[in-house]
């Protein structure tokens, strides 16, 4: 009886441990870091500093990974090496297969836009990490961007910043 309670509260505490992890391309968002990233066979480059997240950024050769119509593999992290975002750019054509295997895997959708013709647009949340798929009308590329909430609200507080500045310089200057 006591070996049954001890396996139940092993299997409890495996379903926790993975619950709102969110692990696109084997690299866990929040919680994966650099040396994990090189560890893959995958090739990848630095590409410099993050505006937002102030850490390193590295794309990755998209023929690593077997995803059909997969064009573009960026990892972003935080200055203490931590993974905090990952941008997938595909084919826009893929954007119903895409759809299909993130409402099986994220059962917590936010947000979704998708009119007949128009820009797409579907949001879910695990935890603390924002998962959004975006298709751009008359564009030829979507976007799938795994991004921790905080970086997430840092970046659109800064563009709205920017936006703002920008805006107040033209008017001073009119």
């Amino acid at each position: 009886m006591h070996i049954k309670k001890i396996f139940g509260s092993l299997i409890l505490a495996a379903i926790y441990s993975y619950a709102g992890d969110v692990t696109p391309l084997g690299q866990t968002v929040g919680k994966s870091t650099i040396d994990n990233l090189k560890k893959s066979d995958c090739s990848i480059t630095e590409l410099g500093q993050n505006k937002y997240s102030q850490g390193k950024m590295f794309n990755a050769k998209p023929s690593c990974y077997d995803i059909q119509g997969l064009k573009e593999v960026l990892f972003i992290y935080n200055n203490s090496d931590v993974l905090e975002a990952v941008l997938l750019k595909f084919d826009n054509a893929q954007f119903n297969g895409i759809l299909g295997s993130l409402k099986q895997k994220y059962k917590k959708k936010t947000k979704e836009d998708i009119p007949f013709v128009g820009n797409k647009f579907v949001q879910w949340e695990e935890d603390k990490v924002n998962i959004e798929l975006s298709s751009p009308h008359m564009s030829f590329d979507m976007e799938l961007l795994y991004i921790t909430k905080a970086l997430n609200a840092k970046f659109k507080g800064d563009v709205n910043t920017e936006a703002q500045q920008k805006k107040t310089k033209q008017t001073n200057q009119l």
